[in-house]
């Protein structure tokens, strides 16, 4: 489990940097403002992301949530009241997977994230493990083999307020 919560701590640090370097600069005519997702809005769609990942899969692995994931995950650590910007962050693992086949189910879902949009980051050099993002809204998914041997799937928001406020440009 070490090297599971390491993975988990990486890409909630990647996110939270690339949310940083997101944050759009005020040109002329634009608002000083950003719009940004609603809390519920970040966990569907990080729940959208799981559900239709593992369905595209063969054979289909069940969905099984990793609890210390639903753990507020706050974007800058210094500054984390009830209503500074936050990750919404869930990990799962593929339970049913064969052993045999972890190299194909991860080149399945892949293969699934980059037909999506999701751009590939990094890649370990057995294609058991990656980190990809989203160009168009800055979520973050990873897939990475745990140490027993089952392939764990991390999601990530970009930042978001826990009521959706725009927040001012800097902010996030």
């Amino acid at each position: 489990m070490p090297r599971l919560a390491a993975i988990f701590l990486v890409v909630v640090l990647v996110a939270a940097c690339a949310a940083l370097e997101e944050t759009p600069r005020k040109g002329p005519g634009e608002s000083p403002v950003k719009p940004t997702l609603t809390h519920d809005e970040a966990v569907a769609q990080v729940d959208r992301i799981a559900r239709e990942t593992a369905d595209a899969l063969d054979p289909k692995p069940t969905l099984d949530l990793y609890r210390p994931s639903l753990n507020t995950r706050y974007c800058n650590p210094d500054r984390n009241s009830p209503s500074d910007p936050i990750i919404v962050y869930r990990a799962y693992y593929l339970r049913g997977v064969p052993k045999d086949r972890l190299t194909d189910v991860a080149a399945q879902v892949r293969r699934f994230w980059e037909q999506r949009g999701f751009v590939i980051i990094s890649a370990s050099a057995d294609g058991r493990n990656f980190t990809a993002r989203s160009p168009a809204d800055g979520f973050r998914v990873s897939l990475a083999e745990t140490g027993e041997g089952v392939l764990a799937m991390q999601i990530g928001s970009p930042c978001v307020l826990p009521d959706g406020a725009p927040t001012p440009h800097g902010e996030t």
